[in-house]
């Protein structure tokens, strides 16, 4: 379903606000606010979307590497940072890969040869 939709901005996602009614009526996307409390996305939305789990982003598990061969990549760099995520970008990109942004590592090189990533460099920073 990611592979379809474009996603929400997750500038705030570390604050837990919540994500914009409107991006909601017009991308089926759950809504992430709780993700830094480690909150499970609703099984119901999970049932009828093929969408990744991402209750468990603050604790750095992984995410499903076989939804990532759906998805294109989309430049979370300044989300610990609580930034806005370039909305010309979003009009681009698809949503990816959460799986490392609380150990801010960068993406796996073999990913980098598949898929339209952008640039990971300041995820670090």
């Amino acid at each position: 379903m990611l592979a379809h939709y474009q996603i929400l901005n997750y500038h705030s996602v570390s604050r837990e606000d919540r994500v914009d009614s409107n991006m909601l009526v017009h991308y089926q996307i759950l809504d992430y606010y709780s993700v830094s409390r480690e909150d499970r996305v609703d099984s119901n939305m999970l049932a009828h979307f093929e969408m990744l789990d991402y209750h468990s982003v603050s604790r750095e598990d992984g995410v499903d590497y076989n939804m990532l061969t759906h998805l294109q990549i989309l430049d979370y760099q300044s989300i610990i940072r609580e930034e806005r995520v370039d909305s010309n970008m979003l009009a681009h990109y698809q949503i990816l890969n959460y799986h490392s942004i609380s150990r801010k590592d960068r993406l796996d090189s073999n990913m980098l040869a598949h898929y339209q990533i952008l640039n990971y460099h300041s995820i670090s920073q």
